[in-house]
């Protein structure tokens, strides 16, 4: 194997996403590109051209495509193109709340699905596509541990989602008089990584929700109650947490016995059971502090660069070696078993978006360029992808609404 040149593709600048790709530049060439900021400025076709011609230019070899569920400024075909000069890799994260109509229909298409949901990690499996299960991880370094000087309780971050379990919960520790600080980011600004951090050591007892929702509502295989519309995956916030000598108790998800064997992170199963706990380890200031120093350990041991990124380095060297023509073609004898049918729907539908934001912004020529990618998937897709983006509207239009009566 020659040297490994990295083209680090994503849609997004949030720090978490940095900071993996600043991991991976310290072990190889790495280049970062913003696909999704240089889309909404040139549209679908210079956006493909710029991607080959820097692959051609710093002779890239490997291509890690990050997403999200909205991220559909890549189409399969291209990815199809990537694949054919480059080894492929997808990143998915919040895999738990879109594999099933997003990263899995992409993914397909690449050599390597790394995911941060256990569950997609075995569906991959079942069709004999490489995969990774990688769960968060971060700069263990950046983390402030000194001694704390306790202002609250019990705190919560995070966004406070009408349909998650999140608010019934709150409330409840609410009308028990806990002394509860949340803070919305939505509601009272976004924090800097050192704030949020500051603000869970001034805290005694962290809450970390592990369930969310999506407005699409398709199924997911992550649902741990069937007939809830709340989806529960690993997040990184406990790590986070943990990481800062703090306390923290989470609500469960799929991955717990196997990320934490020993059951480091203490867990809560209802709204009552969570009271209780919150109590007893106000109460035992000695058995929560032994919990904190264990949680330490264990996230520094499981949740830090050094490990992770040997990971990937060890399974990017075993893959590139796999004989690729061999593998790919037995996935596209499985192709019977990816359902591709929301999909194609989300992917009009995230066009039409895309449309819209080019006409808000007066980019007309823009939007007359990409106005043919509507049609792509046929007639039947364009009528539910229309269907799907005005409900998308609608439901956008009704929020704005509350939000300014509030």
């Amino acid at each position: 194997m020659g040297e490994e040149r990295i083209l680090f593709l994503t849609n997004t600048n949030v720090f978490t996403i940095k900071e993996k790709y600043r991991f991976l530049k310290k072990k190889f060439f790495a280049k970062y590109f913003n696909y999704s900021d240089y889309f909404q400025s040139n549209g679908f076709d210079k956006l493909y051209s710029q991607i080959l011609s820097i692959i051609d230019k710093d002779n890239i070899n490997i291509t890690i495509i990050h997403g999200y569920y909205n991220s559909f400024e890549l189409d399969i075909n291209f990815i199809k193109k990537l694949n054919e000069k480059t080894f492929t890799v997808y990143w998915g994260y919040d895999d738990w709340t879109n594999y099933d109509y997003h990263s899995n229909i992409t993914s397909f298409f690449t050599d390597l699905h790394i995911t941060l949901s256990i569950e997609s990690f075995y569906s991959k499996k079942k069709i004999r596509q490489d995969s990774l299960y990688l769960p968060d991880f971060f700069d263990h370094t950046k983390f402030e541990t000194s001694k704390k000087q306790y202002l609250y309780d019990v705190c919560f971050v995070g966004r406070l989602n009408e349909k998650s379990n999140r608010k019934k919960y709150l409330e409840f520790l609410k009308k028990k008089n806990i002394n509860l600080y949340i803070h919305d980011p939505h509601k009272n600004g976004f924090l800097s990584e050192k704030e949020i951090h500051k603000l869970y050591s001034q805290s005694k007892i962290n809450i970390n929700f592990t369930g969310c929702t999506t407005n699409l509502n398709f199924g997911s295989v992550t649902k741990i109650n069937p007939l809830s519309e709340i989806y529960y995956g690993f997040k990184g916030r406990a790590v986070e947490i943990a990481l800062t000598k703090s306390f923290v108790i989470s609500e469960p998800f799929p991955e717990y016995e196997i990320l934490y064997k020993n059951r480091e992170l203490p867990i809560f199963y209802s709204p009552d059971d969570l009271y209780q706990k919150i109590k007893i380890y106000l109460e035992k200031e000695n058995e929560r502090l032994d919990i904190v120093n264990k949680l330490y350990q264990h996230s520094l041991e499981n949740f830090t660069e050094k490990n992770n990124i040997d990971k990937i380095v060890k399974k990017l060297n075993k893959a590139r070696n796999l004989k690729r023509e061999k593998h790919f073609n037995y996935r596209y004898e499985n192709i019977k078993n990816i359902k591709s049918f929301y999909f194609k729907i989300c992917e009009i539908m995230w066009i039409l978006i895309y449309l819209s934001k080019f006409i808000s912004k007066g980019k007309i020529i823009l939007f007359f360029l990409n106005f043919k990618y509507i049609f792509k998937n046929g007639i039947l897709y364009l009528i539910l992808g229309i269907w799907f983006y005005l409900r998308y509207f609608i439901f956008n239009l009704i929020k704005k609404f509350f939000k300014i009566n509030s």
